[in-house]
């Protein structure tokens, strides 16, 4: 009888999550960038600055998530 082959399935998924995380990481950096931009020009209220930094905050939650699978 031949021997058994191990199964060739998928990894634990931390390169999907490495990759996840830097396209988090890419976005959110260029986020804070426009933001930055439009809050120095004045063109961002200070309502909409805190809107939008709450939600930066939400994917920086996201991400973290994905961090702690990858360690």
């Amino acid at each position: 009888m031949a021997p058994k082959k191990p199964d060739k399935t998928k990894g634990s998924g931390t390169s999907q999550d490495a990759k996840f995380v830097l396209e988090l990481t890419e976005r959110a950096a260029t986020e804070v960038d426009k933001l930055l931009k439009d809050n120095q020009s004045g063109t961002i209220g200070k309502q909409e600055l805190n809107l939008a930094l709450e939600e930066l905050e939400q994917e920086l939650k996201q991400m973290m998530v994905h961090v702690q699978r990858i360690l």
